[in-house]
């Protein structure tokens, strides 16, 4: 076991110290050694002063891919998983068996009918290209589906005092006043 941490470990550790040495240091001196914090400060510099501080566009773009595709997930995945787990329709099994055939799709045959779908509603290089496919993520549907399966029990749904009741009898006053996980 740790073996196997000091081969993910040592790396990180390395990328860390890297910056701080001269090219001579890194190629000629022992790898884990710290060099100086004025070569940590030169390596920054360069790195910021880069195209122009193009660092920052990255770390910005990053950061809206990010909290984008997490918000927009979050917003899809929640209600979807709850309803599956708390109603009964018809088509709701097969819902559920599509979910999972999705999950196991790698992602690499979807690059092609994504990049159609997103040509066709004229969203390439634009950030909707990036945050939508990462925003509608069936993994995330399943689980929310097994903890609102797992975790709410349907007779509080029937029941008189529960918060559906004073939430004015809807499911939908349960999800907003239920603990998340």
């Amino acid at each position: 076991m740790l073996a196997f941490t000091a081969f993910f470990v040592v790396p990180v550790i390395w990328l860390l110290i890297a910056p701080t040495k001269t090219d001579h240091q890194l190629v000629f001196e022992n790898p884990m050694a710290f060099g100086s914090f004025h070569t940590f400060l030169q390596t920054w510099d360069k790195m910021y002063d880069f195209q122009a501080h193009e660092l920052l566009a990255w770390l910005e773009n990053s950061a809206l891919y990010s909290v984008g595709g997490v918000l927009l997930a979050l917003a899809c995945a929640v209600p979807a998983g709850y309803g599956l787990a708390l109603t009964e329709f018809i088509g709701r099994k097969v819902l559920l068996s599509i979910t999972l055939l999705v999950m196991i799709m790698p992602a690499s045959a979807l690059v092609l009918p994504l990049f159609l779908e997103m040509n066709l509603l004229q969203l390439e290089n634009t950030a909707w290209s990036v945050v939508l496919p990462f925003g509608f993520f069936p993994f995330g549907v399943y689980l929310s589906y097994i903890f609102f399966s797992s975790t709410i029990p349907k007779e509080l749904l029937a029941r008189p005092g529960s918060t559906v009741a004073a939430s004015g009898g809807s499911s939908a006053g349960l999800l907003c006043h239920w603990p998340g996980p």
